[in-house]
């Protein structure tokens, strides 16, 4: 699928022009309002900041617009000295900020402000450091150090505490510190990180080491058993995968969304692993389990749905469409995968015409005349923008399997 990346950069400006409406005032809200001019956050957690991040060094490769290297160094500034713990060499999952107003998250719970659910747990202040946000960060700032050597102290200290914070062994990566439970997404995202730091690393010694962690980790995905959540079981008539390990008990409860990073982990490691079967009965699965009567995905299986019109979000098909540009860009072959990669872009094209917000005077929920063409959360949550739909379908679009 191709793209305009003039598009693209229509929607940046969209998602920075959220500030407009609060630059007379002191905080900015949460719920209204994706970006904050003078420190270049977009919230105060790591993950969405994070894929902001990778976007901006995206758009500055391939504009060379200076306007974007610029917005990646305030964003990784920011979030740096924000989150990051010097101490641990972890990034705190959230630290409020003296640019967001939180009352409003305080006062909410599950409630709709502005059309927008507002749960307050997200917005609350956390020590904890979880896997994702960190490998979020670090997945950016390797990205980033291609074209800013300024920040080489920084990913130093993030790549160095990532492995020792969240590796557990036995290919498994804790979701969070203090530790808790495994989870499949978090190996996914580890094995892409792994794959970043290889590229830049010079030293032979971490470089041995990471090869092997990487094995690891890709036999812990495959793998059955105690230590595995069995993927590779997909070739086999019975395929249950265990998406969570806890006390050494399996679960496999099923989000399309981490199973979406489980499968760009392994088309990273596909020319060292030969992963091209698991890839395709993968897809295929996919199509069986998460595919509705429109073409698009919805994101739990029909058996775990409580809903009687199953959600399509937006962020999960955005990933799936890079995820089949990825398929065709390491030539991976399949008659049925190649057919549904074309039903899929004819569904996709529908679906995210009418995810993408246009502004209508009259319709309140749209109170900023600057969301437009920013994208709603999912096709049943039109009256629903959100940070993290948008900036996903840009990563999406921007990100490439050489990449990896």
């Amino acid at each position: 699928m191709s793209f305009n990346i003039t598009n693209l950069e229509t929607i940046v400006t969209s998602i920075w022009d959220s500030y407009l409406p609060f630059v007379e005032k002191s905080k900015i809200d949460p719920f209204n309002c994706f970006y904050h001019q003078s420190s270049g956050l977009h919230n105060e957690g790591n993950w969405h900041n994070s894929i902001m991040g990778i976007v901006y060094v995206k758009l500055y490769e391939q504009t060379k617009k200076e306007i974007y290297k610029q917005a990646t160094i305030k964003l990784a500034n920011s979030l740096f000295e924000l989150n990051f713990d010097l101490t641990t060499k972890t990034f705190r999952m959230r630290t409020h900020s003296v640019y967001f107003d939180h009352s409003t998250a305080s006062e909410c719970n599950n409630c709709n402000t502005q059309g927008k659910s507002c749960h307050s747990h997200y917005y609350n202040e956390s020590n904890t450091s979880k896997s994702i946000g960190h490998a979020g960060a670090l997945l950016f700032w390797s990205f980033a150090i291609e074209h800013i050597p300024e920040l080489q102290n920084q990913w130093n200290d993030i790549s160095n505490g990532f492995i020792d914070n969240f590796y557990a062994g036995n290919g498994l990566w804790h979701r969070s510190v203090p530790h808790s439970y495994f989870r499949v997404v978090d190996s996914a995202l580890a094995i892409l990180c792994l794959k970043r730091i290889q590229k830049i690393t010079k030293s032979p010694d971490q470089l041995s080491r990471i090869s092997i962690i990487i094995q690891e980790t890709v036999n812990g995905i495959i793998n059955s058993g105690e230590n595995g959540f069995g993927f590779g079981s997909i070739l086999q008539s019975n395929f249950t995968p265990m998406t969570y390990i806890q006390n050494n008990e399996s679960v496999n409860k099923r989000f399309l969304w981490q199973e979406l990073w489980v499968l760009f982990a392994l088309l990273s490691v596909n020319q060292q692993f030969n992963t091209t079967q698991i890839i395709i009965e993968l897809i295929k699965n996919f199509i069986q389990v998460y595919r509705n009567e429109k073409g698009t995905f919805i994101g739990k299986p029909m058996s775990q749905q409580v809903r009687r019109q199953p959600r399509s979000f937006t962020s999960d098909n955005a990933l799936l469409l890079c995820a089949f540009n990825w398929i065709k860009q390491l030539n991976i072959q399949d008659e049925i995968i190649n057919s549904s990669y074309n039903q899929f872009i004819d569904a996709s094209n529908q679906f995210f015409k009418l995810v993408s917000t246009r502004v209508d005077e009259n319709k309140k929920n749209f109170p900023l005349q600057t969301w437009n063409n920013l994208l709603a959360m999912s096709d049943q949550g039109l009256d629903s923008i959100s940070l993290n739909t948008t900036s996903e379908y840009l990563y999406s679009l921007l990100i490439n399997a050489n990449d990896f």
